[in-house]
Parts: C-alpha cells; sequence; structure tokens
C-alpha cells in the first residue's frame, strides 16, 4: 500500500513569489502559483514581458511576428514583444514552437538578454549567469539540474532583480525609475535597491 505525500514537492521559493507577485511581475494560474510545474516556451515570454514591467505595452502593440505557429497562439504579443526586442528566437526560421517546454538555460538566456546582454546563448549561460551576478556558480549549476519548475523560475527572476543593466542600474532600479514599479511597493516587498551585487563567483 503506497503512502500518499511520500513524494510532495516542497516549494523553496514561495516567499520570493510573493513578492514578485505583490509588484505586479508574476502570476498564478485559477489553481494558484503552481510552483511544482514546468513551464513552456510561451510562458516564459509572458513572464519576461511582466518582469520588464512592458506587459501593458505589449498587449497594445500591433505583435507582427514571422512564426506560423503563434500566429493564433494566446502568447502571440509576448512572444512578438520578445522577438522584436531580440530577447528569444525560434525553434527555426518559421516556427517557435509555444507549447514545447522551455528548459532552465532557455530561461535563463532570456533573462539576461532582456536586461541587456544579446549574446548570451543557452550553451554558455552557465558560465555568463555568475560573471553578471544571477547567481553563485554552484547555484547556478543546481538551478539547471533535473526539472525547472516554476518553483526555480520565481527564484531566478527574483535575483534577476539584483542584476546590473549595462546602464550600471539594478533591473529594479530600472523598474522604479520607469514607473513600472514604486519604490514603496518595492519596499513593502522586501526588495533590497542597494546597488553592491550579492554574489562572487568561485
Amino acid at each position: 500500500m503506497l503512502l500518499g505525500g511520500m513524494n510532495a514537492f516542497a516549494a523553496e521559493y514561495t516567499k520570493e513569489a510573493d513578492a514578485l507577485n505583490a509588484l505586479g511581475l508574476f502570476k498564478g494560474t485559477e489553481k494558484g502559483y503552481e510552483l511544482d510545474k514546468t513551464f513552456t516556451r510561451a510562458e516564459g515570454t509572458a513572464m519576461i514581458v511582466r518582469l520588464l514591467g512592458k506587459e501593458k505595452e505589449a498587449l497594445s502593440s500591433a505583435g507582427s511576428v514571422k512564426f506560423t505557429d503563434v500566429v493564433n497562439h494566446w502568447a502571440k504579443l509576448y512572444v512578438a514583444y520578445c522577438a522584436g526586442h531580440g530577447i528569444t528566437n525560434g525553434t527555426s526560421e518559421s516556427k517557435f514552437s509555444p507549447d514545447d517546454k522551455m528548459s532552465g538555460a532557455e530561461y535563463m538566456t532570456l533573462v539576461l538578454r532582456s536586461i541587456g546582454y544579446p549574446n548570451i546563448e543557452p550553451d554558455s549561460v552557465e558560465l555568463a549567469a555568475p560573471e553578471l551576478y544571477l547567481g553563485s556558480s554552484n547555484e547556478i549549476r543546481e538551478l539547471l539540474s533535473g526539472e525547472f519548475t516554476r518553483d526555480k523560475m520565481v527564484h531566478v527572476s527574483y535575483k534577476a532583480l539584483s542584476v546590473k543593466a549595462p546602464n550600471g542600474k539594478m533591473l529594479i532600479n530600472n523598474l522604479i525609475e520607469s514607473g513600472a514599479v514604486s519604490r514603496t511597493a518595492a519596499d513593502r516587498a522586501g526588495i533590497s535597491l542597494e546597488t553592491k551585487n550579492q554574489y562572487i563567483t568561485p
């Protein structure tokens, strides 16, 4: 007789999910955060747009996109925004494969490209992420191992708020300056606005 709950998923980053949600940068589903689930390439682009504070802009655009498999997809405008800003590529010249699972390397690549590092690629992100202070080498390696869940995605997104863009300012500071996030909301969510980096690459 099997005992229920022995393999139950234990989310590690619920507090970070709450903080991102309070800032309007992360949304759950009708079932909640579902941090135990993986997510698709389409969902990844939606998260990136929200993390940049650009959802209103993306959803109000014409949304022209060359990928034939997103023309009638719910994520068309998110994909169009990311593709139009050099954040994401397709799986071919004409396909985006929006319902394929997004890997950790792909998501970290999109995060760093969106902050202002366009030359990051999935096969180099494990080395690039620690250099840009998205996490320590050991942490990045652990996040990339196994399935990349929404729980891990939340953690990477939260850490991204402290990554400095090429202009020297952290993402959270740029979000505040653009009006996408209020300083009061950041303070209430416990987001540090200090400009020093938190990690040193081992």
